[in-house]
Formats: C-alpha cells, sequence, structure tokens
C-alpha cells in the first residue's frame, strides 16, 4: 500500500476525479443492472476461492467484495454450508447485496 501511495502523486487532475467519481458510478451502474432485471438482491459465493482458509492468518481472497466495498452497496455473509473437497470441513457462505440506500 505504501508503493500505491507513493505512486499516486504521479497521477493528474483527470485521473483523480475520474477515480473520485468512480464508487458513484459504479453504484449507478449496478442500480441501473438491478432496475432493469427487477431484482432487489444479489446472490453470489461469500469468497472467490469458495471456502474459508484453512488458518486464520487470512481472511481470504477480497475480490468479491471490493465491488461491493467500492460503490458502497450493503452486503450480508451468510452461512451456507461446509466444504466436502477439503481434508477438513471448512465453512462456506453466500454474500447478499441490496439495492444501495
Amino acid at each position: 500500500t505504501a508503493m500505491q501511495m507513493i505512486k499516486a502523486l504521479d497521477y493528474d487532475d483527470d485521473l483523480l476525479e475520474r477515480l473520485r467519481k468512480s464508487p458513484q458510478t459504479l453504484r449507478e451502474e449496478v442500480e441501473a443492472k438491478m432496475e432493469e432485471a427487477k431484482i432487489d438482491l444479489w446472490v453470489t459465493p461469500g469468497t472467490i476461492q469458495g471456502i474459508a482458509p484453512e488458518t486464520l492468518l487470512s481472511t481470504g481472497d477480497s475480490r468479491g467484495q471490493l465491488p461491493w466495498s467500492h460503490s458502497g452497496h450493503p452486503t450480508l455473509s451468510i452461512p451456507a454450508g461446509w466444504s466436502s473437497s477439503t481434508p477438513k470441513p471448512l465453512p462456506a457462505s453466500l454474500q447478499l447485496t441490496a439495492r444501495f440506500g
């Protein structure tokens, strides 16, 4: 993250303005897709890797949550069972994402 902050010092004003507006732009695009599909809730896997990491050294791959965090949409993860493809059962979850506001 320190390297990203140093790199950001070179961003020009136009790029900075686009980045500042990107959460709202993404939110508007997601809301339009929800309206088009006539849905109030997205249901997705809780993580991209499917199951929780085996240890507490990591919470797993966060890319499945990044769009919702960026757009500000509320999410809720709920338990959805246990893995059957690992030596010991690990929890799996579903993520529910609602409309903004």
